[in-house]
């Protein structure tokens, strides 16, 4: 078992607002399967107020 986390804050000079960088993800391993899972985030992107987005995933491997 696998789990991480981590956070950024990125200072634009010529904005207003930072950009804030967040995820966690985890994943499991049993023989030759791994699952795994990941969610990140991102808040102010480019230092835009507002301008926010999410993305998470999914991972199923099999190695033979």
């Amino acid at each position: 078992l696998s789990v991480s986390a981590g956070r950024q804050s990125v200072d634009i000079d010529s904005a207003v607002d930072n950009e804030i960088n967040s995820g966690v993800s985890a994943s499991y391993t049993m023989g030759s399967i791994t699952i795994g899972a990941a969610l990140n985030q991102v808040d102010s992107a480019g230092g835009t107020q507002g301008s926010d987005a999410e993305v998470s995933s999914l991972n199923l491997a099999f190695a033979f």
